[in-house]
């Protein structure tokens, strides 16, 4: 199907295919609110709920790719976050941000603090999955837990409660 885009101030086509995306077997693409980290190597950096790693010669052998493949390896996703919600999974390759190539971690917070200083809650990143290319919506930052204070002011007497909404208003806590 074909796609039409802006950029540089000119329209360009390109050939999409719109597919499902699969789960893999490990359950790497599963959402789920427990925040385990999914199935996947250790080390790298964790950032907005990947943990990524600059592509080696033993890392570009493993995921079968050519030697002059360039990128960052996805070794884990973070179960219930954005980028797995988005369908980012343990094996990816992260090509671009926002048309910027990435090579190393660097690259990837730098492209990301781009989009957020523009006012972006999410960057586009070109993403090599099971050697076909896919464009994901990354979030520029984890999302932020949100908590919330519940308190019965008719059971205190009225100067605790007037103290009381004094702190909550004034953000003491």
């Amino acid at each position: 199907m074909p796609l039409t885009y802006w950029r540089d101030n000119h329209a360009q086509t390109v050939t999409v295919k719109i597919g499902e995306l699969k789960e893999n077997a490990d359950g790497s693409t599963t959402a789920s609110a427990s925040g385990k980290k999914s199935k996947g190597k250790e080390g790298g950096e964790t950032i907005v709920g990947l943990n990524l790693a600059p592509l080696t010669a033993p890392l570009r052998d493993e995921l079968g790719l050519p030697q002059n493949q360039e990128g960052l390896a996805v070794l884990g996703v973070t179960e219930g976050s954005q980028a797995a919600n988005a369908g980012m999974r343990s094996g990816d390759v992260i090509l671009s941000v926002n048309g910027a190539t990435v090579h190393t971690i660097t690259d990837f917070k730098k492209a990301l603090d781009e989009a957020k200083k523009a006012g972006r809650k999410f960057a586009l990143a070109r993403v090599l999955q099971d050697k076909e290319e896919a464009f994901v919506a990354l979030p520029t930052e984890v999302a932020k837990k949100k908590y919330f204070l519940s308190v019965n002011l008719c059971c205190i007497g009225e100067n605790n409660a007037s103290a009381m909404m004094r702190i909550l208003q004034g953000g003491c806590l």
